[in-house]
């Protein structure tokens, strides 16, 4: 199967090097086949959180990161209130980061992101974005190996 232009287009915005598109994939499949037959999480992702996973993707072939698993965590932080970070992130020395991409940010999104990690400090929470084609850390821990 050939990788569309549109594809192509979203990867070089990405920065995603043209010798590494051959190897992207999602859930173990070339990113040009997910979504073919049924919605996976690429389907699901909008622009920033797709460009962002396939960084995540060069982190993981690299051993930096050991695995991420996109929108399938979800906390409570109040009754009838929950908060789900866009990735969750397992770091190669076995700490687990919670990130959160967001293009800008509204005041209630930048609460509920500082009662999760309150609430949930056992695990590291960064919020990163882009601004002007540049990855940028936002708020949270500071987690060098997963800012781009």
């Amino acid at each position: 199967m050939t990788m569309d232009s549109k594809l192509q287009r979203q990867l070089k915005q990405a920065g995603i090097p043209k010798a590494l598109w051959d190897r992207l994939t999602v859930d173990g499949r070339p990113i040009e086949e997910a979504g073919a037959e049924e919605k996976k999480p690429l389907d699901r992702m909008n622009k920033l959180e797709r460009h962002y996973s396939w960084f995540l993707d060069g982190l993981v072939e690299s051993g930096v990161v050991t695995r991420y698993r996109f929108g399938e965590v979800k906390v409570r932080l109040a009754d009838k209130t929950w908060y789900s970070p866009d990735f969750q992130v397992w770091l190669h020395y076995g700490r687990v980061v919670m990130v959160e991409t967001k293009g800008w940010c509204r005041d209630d999104a930048a609460v509920k992101f500082k009662v999760a990690r309150e609430r949930y400090s056992e695990y590291q929470w960064m919020m990163v974005g882009r601004s002007k084609g540049k990855w940028e850390w936002r708020m949270g821990d500071t987690v060098a190996e997963l800012i781009p």
